[in-house]
Formats: structure tokens, sequence, C-alpha cells
């Protein structure tokens, strides 16, 4: 059946492209080589950039979605717990509790500091003393601190400084013993280190923060336990009405006001890094089809001489970008996972998360639009091939 009989159905299409993929694979194997290998690149970048984006989101809020409590108490005005300073009052603790219904509250405090190796390396990080509850949700090695002077810190910390259980770290002006390694306990680039709640009182007394150029709070939240039976949302009203200057959050409230926070502070630097990759992909999409029709102009000429229409060339070459923009996108997860794993081993306190569903569904409709949009200028050149040149010597 000749090109021009062929009834105009999907499947003959599909049937077509495939066989011009075949033919160009055989007269230019390293030029179709190198067209997916620079789609499947542009696509990686996608992938790595989107990926970035979605470890930092996941970082922001799984330490307070995973806190093993009811509500949260902040000094009024406060919602986050990355990149927010909170103060309470040391007497709110003792209004809370004595809110009918109110288990306890249990005191904690973030402290920024930068932490400086014995080779001189530094690195930021986020002292979170507690009492009983807010400590490592997830621990890798060790145990969480028992005892005073011990320390649990982020695998990102001991990765980038190469400290183990056991290992005496210099932190709020003392010497800790290491006794547990945490994993996922990091947000905005910076790892946690959990401490007793006591032994952060024990460095105010001993003037740690004298020669630290600012005065932490000792009391920033206050995580609260309630009686079984208790409604969350009337406690919640309830408390922040009984007791002044604090505000009341559920954990799940605090993530998605860190998350909401992150992406003030994220999205539009992300936004342009990816869309520069996808303008990349668009434009080597651009270029690959457009020569590729170049190349084939008397056979599409030949086509149009039997009586293809340039709608139905112009559908085969919609279905041809598509096909090699999948198969980019299959190259690019694996170049991502693997560059997602290098990424982390170099510095660990970056999470990449290039094949999280979402993140595979976003580039993958982005895939789509890149197929779409790169090959506006090949179908306006399909359209000006003339049936003549198949007469042509």
């Amino acid at each position: 059946m000749d090109p021009g009989s062929r009834p105009e159905t999907p499947w003959w299409a599909v049937i077509d492209v495939g066989l011009h993929l075949m033919r160009g694979l055989r007269r230019g194997p390293l030029r179709f080589a190198l067209s997916l290998a620079s789609v499947g690149t542009a696509l990686a970048l996608v992938l790595l950039f989107e990926g970035f984006r979605a470890g930092l989101y996941e970082q922001l809020r799984q330490f307070p979605e995973q806190l093993p409590v009811d509500l949260i108490v902040t000094q009024r005005g406060v919602e986050n717990m990355a990149g927010a300073r909170s103060t309470l009052p040391q007497v709110a603790r003792a209004q809370v509790e004595a809110v009918h219904g109110v288990v306890s509250a249990h005191p904690m405090t973030g402290i920024p500091l930068i932490y400086t190796a014995d080779n001189g390396d530094t690195s930021p990080i986020m002292v979170v003393a507690y009492d009983g509850v807010g400590g490592p949700n997830k621990l890798v090695a060790g145990r969480r601190p028992s005892a005073e002077r011990e320390l649990v810190i982020d695998r990102s910390l001991a990765a980038k400084f190469d400290l183990s259980v056991g290992d005496v770290v210099d932190v709020l002006g003392s010497e800790f013993e290491l006794v547990g390694v945490a994993d996922g306990a990091a947000a905005m680039f910076t790892p946690f280190v959990f401490a007793r709640y006591d032994d952060l009182v024990l460095a105010y007394v001993e003037g740690a923060f004298e020669d630290a150029g600012f005065d932490p709070p000792i009391l920033g939240y206050l995580l609260v336990e309630l009686q079984p039976t208790a409604d969350v949302a009337v406690m919640q009203a309830r408390i922040r009405k009984e007791v002044a200057g604090i505000d009341v959050w559920t954990p799940a409230q605090v993530a998605a006001a860190d998350l909401r926070m992150g992406r003030r502070m994220m999205d539009p630097v992300m936004g342009v890094l990816v869309g520069v990759a996808y303008a990349m992909a668009v434009l080597i999409i651009g270029l690959t089809t457009y020569a590729s029709v170049l190349d084939r102009r008397r056979e599409y000429a030949i086509m149009k001489a039997m009586g293809a229409r340039t709608v139905r060339l112009a559908a085969q070459l919609v279905l041809e970008s598509i096909l090699l923009c999948t198969l980019g996108l299959g190259l690019a997860a694996v170049a991502a996972a693997v560059a997602a794993i290098a990424v982390e081993s170099v510095a660990p306190e970056f999470i990449v998360l290039p094949l999280e569903p979402e993140v595979m569904a976003r580039s993958g409709a982005g895939a789509l639009l890149v197929a779409l949009f790169g090959i506006i200028a090949p179908i306006w050149r399909i359209g000006r091939v003339d049936p003549a040149l198949a007469f042509r010597s």
C-alpha cells in the first residue's frame, strides 16, 4: 500500500514513525545517538533541578510533621520552625499545662550556630534542644541522648566531618560525646544537632553564649500532648485563648508553613533553572527535527506527490518527536538518578529526589510540551516542501 492510499488511522502513523526512525538510525546512527543523548542531557538537568527542589521541600516539612505531639506552641505571630525565631516566656509552659485537656508541654528550642571542626572546616548547624519529645525520629547508628553532654547529629554532618559514634565534638562551648547519628534531620542546607534541654540550660548558666554575639531563646517552642479524648481543634482554640502572647499550631500546619516559606525563597530561582533546561530541550528537539526534515525533503516530496497531506506528515513528525522525548526522558531518569547519588556523596546535606512520582509526572508533562514546541519550525518547513521536488534529478 503506497503512502498516499493508506487509511488516515493513528496506527499507520505510528508504523511510519517507527520506519522513519529505523531508516534514520541506519543512515546516521551517530546523529541519532547524539540527538538522543542531547535531549536526555537537557531532560536530566530538568529532573536534577526538580529533584533538588523536591528534596529541599521534603527536608523542610519532615521534621515538624514527624513530631509525635498534638500541638505546637510558638510565639505570637510565628508559624514556622525553619527560618524563624520563636521566643516564649518560661511561665508559658506552666500556663499551657494548666489548660484543661493538656497532658504535658515539652520544651524545645532551636539555636543556629557554626560548627568548627578540628581541621578548621565549618558548617552551619541547628542545635535542637529538647526534653523527652522532639528528638531525632530515625537513627541510623547509636542511640538518643540520655545523659549529660551527649549529642545526636544528622548523617550529613557525620559524613562531612567523618564523625562517628563515640567521637567528642565541641558544641555550645563544651565537649559533647556523639552517641547517635540520625537520618532526615536537616532543613535549608543545615544539619540538626540534638541535645538534651538540660544541657542547653547548663550552657546558659555557664555563660556559653556571652561571646556568641546573640542571645538565643532558652524556650522557643512547647510540644503539647493532649488527653486521648480531647478534640485537637477545640484545644487549639482554647490554649490560644487562655494563654497570652502565644500561637498554637498542629504539626501539619507548621510543616505547611515551612513549605510555603521554602517555596517563596526557592521557587523563583529553581523556576529559572528549570526553565533554562526546558528551553535547551526545546532548542535541541527543534534543531534535531529540522535537520531531519531537511535530510528527508525528497522523501516528503514523494509522499506529497502520492497524495499524502501536510497534516498527516506533521502528525507523523509530532509522534516522532514525542517518541524521541520519551526515550530521552528514560535516559534522563537513569542519568539523573546516578547524578543524585553523586551529589549526595559529595554534599550529603543536599537531598536530590529526581525519581519522585510528582517530579517524574511534572517532567513527563514538560517533555511532552518540549516535543510539541520543538517541532513548530520543522512542521512549517514540511508545509513548504514542493511535491515537484520528487521528479527532479
